[in-house]
């Protein structure tokens, strides 16, 4: 039996996945008002010159007729496609539209997630198909790793979240007192403001993310970044963690900025016990408790431009049309 895996180019699949006859990557192409073309523009630089001169700068995502070719041309027995999570995107409305239209069996699973998190999902489900896995198994697979997908991030500076017009004036300016980068947390179709005491943004990244999962999963973990390579190198010494680096996709950055840091990982199960060793670890002798802990904002209502930083200022974005 054929399966086949479709997904987007802003899960930022590691590049060692390309050439596999069991994945097609759709892209979602970033366009320039005046200049547009079917494969868009992939150089930052014009892209960021583009928005300083104030040209209009989009991100083109895959169509409903996009996604039903790419199924109808595999000719594979059946079909599984991965988008980001609904609020931050419409690619998985446009793939539930195509696989009502299918031929072949298409299931549809929203990753609840984003970036690297997203493409830790796809490359789970992709073991699943090379071990020759029925769909209904290779599905599973997907939603179990959803629901351990863990992302967490610092921006460049909160200038570009001012930028999009998307967020509104008290969470920027929330935003502002906190911290010069803005770290936050992608979890269950959430983006969520991350606070912490530590000046450093790196180092509080980092206990950030100890927070979450002390050590995190180093065979999943993927550090990703838009033009900080030497930021995601110093996030891999301090988190003594190995790992893929991988570019953060561009159609993702024109809502966040260049300067985007940060990990995906899936998280393990925890055992049993963990609960208290890690509270007899918090509370020893000569311990003091760590203090990076998430904050949720108010719900809100994203526009129609829907991104992570609209996300960004909602504890769960309301889909808008």
């Amino acid at each position: 039996m054929k399966t086949l895996v479709v997904t987007d180019s802003s899960a930022c699949v590691s590049p060692l996945f390309a050439d596999r006859e069991d994945l097609r990557i759709l892209p979602v192409t970033v366009q320039i008002a005046g200049d547009e073309t079917p494969e868009g523009v992939r150089d930052d630089a014009t892209v960021w010159a583009a928005m300083a001169e104030g040209r209009h700068v989009w991100a083109r995502s895959p169509s409903s007729g996009d996604y039903l070719v790419a199924v109808e041309e595999s000719g594979a027995d059946a079909v599984l496609i991965v988008t980001p999570a609904a609020e931050f995107a419409v690619m998985a409305e446009h793939a539930r539209q195509a696989a009502a239209l299918a031929g072949a069996p298409v299931v549809v699973v929203d990753s609840r997630t984003t970036a690297s998190a997203q493409g830790l999902v796809v490359t789970s489900t992709l073991e699943a198909v090379a071990d020759g896995a029925p769909i209904t198994r290779v599905v599973q697979r997907a939603r179990e790793a959803s629901e351990r997908a863990r992302l967490l991030a610092i921006m460049g500076g909160v200038h570009w979240l001012e930028r999009t017009g998307n967020v509104p004036d008290a969470i920027l300016q929330a935003v502002r007192e906190d911290a010069g980068r803005p770290l936050f947390e992608v979890r269950d179709g959430c983006v969520v403001p991350v606070e912490s005491p530590i000046g450093d943004p790196l180092q509080a990244l980092a206990e950030a993310v100890r927070q979450v999962d002390d050590p995190p999963d180093a065979a999943s973990a993927v550090y990703f970044h838009s033009g900080a390579a030497d930021d995601a190198a110093r996030l891999q010494q301090l988190l003594r963690l190995p790992g893929d680096v991988v570019e953060f996709s561009l159609a993702l950055a024109l809502h966040t900025g260049p300067g985007v840091v940060g990990l995906a990982w899936l998280h393990e199960p925890e055992p049993l016990d963990r609960p208290l060793r890690l509270a007899a670890r918090k509370y020893a002798p000569g311990s003091t408790a760590r203090a990076a802990t998430p904050r949720r904002s108010q719900a809100g209502t994203t526009t129609s431009n829907r991104s992570l930083s609209t996300a960004f200022t909602t504890a769960r974005a309301t889909r808008s049309a």
